[in-house]
């Protein structure tokens, strides 16, 4: 698998990084042994990048990755995050502590702040971080759905290693300041959600109706009109990639990655069949001229 920097002062990684976030529950619930595996199959497949939280579950994530990371540890590189409310400097450093315990290992490689808040000092928390990082708990620091303005406030203490947004052919904000900014400063961009929670793997019609244990439901995205445009959407990509040889997925991912800052995408899986479904989308590189028409389809969801 292809590797890329991760950012100016980070290591290697892979382009593609398996995200934790379903194993949790979230999206259904997921057998334990489902969850392992299919960290292993990607980690076999050449994923070197495992994305999770404390708050994927308050541990459950974390106790997940480290379980089926087992003795294989220098061989991947995990990021891990803390919730926005422990960002002072006691209640993080706790809050670290407690993550190494649940992944079972004596050192983070990504420790993120996981969301901004209004009352946050960005100071304080990066300075915990990098304390973290002196005393070799975490080798690097990142944030996630961090604004350019707020990573620049961040920058004031330390260099940010990684910013983790949202990104996807739905899902573009950041290009119009975030992602530039993390070029210039030379900050690696994990992008989260990929294939839009679902709604780009091609793997629903207009009538579904999720459950309600599932937190898709309880978002409009995923219901009525806008949810079938999109799912229409969804059936021309596809097409268009099978044409290419490739798969609806495989374009997703693809198109995420072709954006000269992005580090990798993190994509989700609940099952070793799922990751099997994304493993070799890192190997499509896309043309001008592919993005130009993938983003001609894509318009038609926001119409």
């Amino acid at each position: 698998m292809r590797t890329r920097k991760l950012g100016k002062n980070g290591p290697e990684v892979s382009v593609l990084g398996f995200g934790a976030w379903p194993i949790a529950g979230k999206l259904g619930p997921v057998a334990e042994q489902d969850a392992v595996t299919a960290i292993q199959r990607a980690v076999d497949g050449g994923v070197t990048l495992i994305d999770t939280a404390e708050a994927y579950g308050f541990g459950v994530s974390e106790e997940l990755v480290a379980k089926a990371v087992g003795d294989r540890r220098d061989r991947v590189f995990i990021a891990t995050k803390v919730l926005p409310e422990n960002w002072r400097r006691d209640d993080l450093l706790t809050a670290a502590e407690r993550s190494l315990r649940h992944l079972h290992t004596d050192y983070i490689d990504l420790y993120q702040i996981h969301w901004p808040l209004d009352e946050m000092d960005f100071g304080e928390s990066m300075q915990a971080i990098a304390d973290l990082i002196q005393q070799g708990k975490v080798r690097y620091a990142g944030v996630s759905n961090f604004s350019a303005e707020q990573m620049q406030e961040c920058l004031q203490v330390r260099h940010v290693d990684s910013d983790q947004p949202r990104y996807n052919l739905l899902d573009r904000e950041i290009e119009a300041d975030v992602l530039p900014f993390c070029q210039e400063q030379g900050i690696g961009v994990l992008a989260y959600a990929p294939l839009g929670q679902g709604l780009l793997t091609g793997s629903y019609e207009e009538d579904h109706v999720f459950n309600a244990n599932d937190i898709r439901s309880e978002n409009a995205r995923f219901t009525g009109e806008q949810f079938r445009r999109t799912i229409r959407m969804a059936k021309k990509l596809a097409a268009y990639a099978a044409d290419h040889g490739h798969t609806l997925i495989e374009l997703d991912i693809a198109w995420v990655l072709a954006h000269p800052a992005m580090t990798t995408a993190l994509v989700g899986a609940k099952s070793p069949a799922q990751v099997d479904g994304w493993l070799g989308a890192g190997d499509w590189e896309l043309t001008s001229q592919q993005m130009r028409e993938i983003d001609d389809i894509a318009a038609e969801a926001s119409v």
